[in-house]
């Protein structure tokens, strides 16, 4: 079954009657409208870029839609020798490094998505590894714009990792589905740090 992430929990406001769901919904239409027009001739096409900077290569890491800072929002993964807890944001031209004051711990294979109804980013569990140990977390954090901040839900999905999660619009909530918590190895099951 699906968990959810109850907006009141986390101490967030709920989206709020049918026209106020509509309204967000309008300014999350505005804010992807350049990026999408910027994409569209490269809708039928592939097209290479070569920014400047760019994160290093990785797999495992995630990425969503960033309302407040423009762009995309990159954070963590593995190169497979390095685990990284860097975050980066495209703008559509370029990638730049964000210096955050505070952030979680590296990982890969986490969930990460725009809460719509509150436009923020919401970021959650993984793992970590070291020493021939994995360590599954189930920390959950939210990215402001500027910082990410740990949030403490009431009730919090057991750790895992490849979940996915999204924001489901008609009912105001995040969703989590699915994910791993199956033995890789020496296993140290835990909530995260940060």
């Amino acid at each position: 079954p699906a968990l959810e992430v109850d907006p009141a929990a986390i101490g967030a406001k709920t989206m709020g009657s049918p026209a106020c769901a509509r309204a967000r919904l309008s300014r999350l239409a505005g804010a992807l409208a350049p990026l999408l027009l910027a994409a569209a001739p490269a809708l039928a096409d592939w097209e290479l870029k070569t920014p400047p900077s760019a994160p290093a290569a990785r797999m495992g890491h995630a990425m969503a839609h960033d309302p407040v800072g423009g762009g995309i929002l990159l954070f963590g993964g593995t190169s497979g020798a390095t685990l990284f807890g860097d975050t980066w944001r495209w703008n559509g031209t370029t990638w730049t490094q964000l210096t955050p004051t505070t952030s979680p711990a590296p990982r890969e294979d986490h969930a990460m998505t725009l809460d719509v109804c509150r436009g923020r980013i919401l970021l959650f569990g993984g793992y970590a590894s070291g020493d021939g140990t994995i360590e599954y977390l189930g920390d959950t954090w939210e990215w402001n714009g500027a910082t990410w901040v740990r949030l403490y839900p009431q009730a919090s999905p057991s750790p895992r990792l490849l979940s996915a999660m999204t924001s489901d619009l008609r009912r105001g909530r995040t969703v989590l589905f699915g994910g791993s918590t199956e033995s890789v190895g020496a296993t140290t099951p835990g909530s995260g740090t940060g």
